[in-house]
């Protein structure tokens, strides 16, 4: 094969190859921004909606500007993989992409392990605990092998819809 290789050829590799993102038209679902208005209002057409609560423990401006941005509902909506059951889970992709957002945002040079064990999971970090939904005081875990799964699990599909 080394033989036949001619060296005066030149070779163009396409624009996915080199970027490393996959071919943008070959991809289904990512929704357009008509499609997601559409989506979300079809979300939102309740009989009445109830108020959230804004958190008292969240201080942190960031942070409540992201939290005041994120509809966990639509969120859970767009991540939740097929045969989802949100009646047996005790952790929803919301709370996953929350606790994603905070370790990116305030602990990017932490490891999963190292963020889950002494920021995420104490009871004693009611800003954090209170921004991704976790109990203030009840040991509900996020364990950092949950985290680093929903991470590398997320498709470019659905990476697309959340930043439509």
């Amino acid at each position: 094969m080394v033989h036949e290789y001619s060296f005066d050829e030149t070779t163009l590799p396409c624009l996915p190859e080199l970027t490393g993102i996959p071919n943008i038209e070959k991809e289904s679902g990512i929704m357009t921004i008509e499609e997601m208005a559409t989506f979300v209002a079809d979300h939102n057409r309740k009989i009445f909606e109830l108020p959230r609560a804004p958190s008292k423990y969240i201080t942190d401006p960031e942070l409540g500007i992201i939290d005041d941005l994120l509809d966990n509902s639509i969120v859970d909506r767009l991540l939740a993989p097929e045969g989802f059951t949100p009646s047996k889970r005790d952790i929803f992709p919301c709370q996953l992409l929350r606790a994603e957002l905070h370790k990116s945002l305030k602990f990017p040079e932490f490891s999963y392990r190292k963020y889950c064990a002494t920021q995420l999971n104490s009871l004693k970090q009611k800003e954090i605990r209170a921004f991704v939904g976790l109990p203030l005081k009840k040991k509900l875990t996020i364990s950092h092998g949950q985290l680093s799964t929903f991470r590398s699990a997320l498709t470019f599909t659905q990476l697309a819809n959340l930043m439509v």
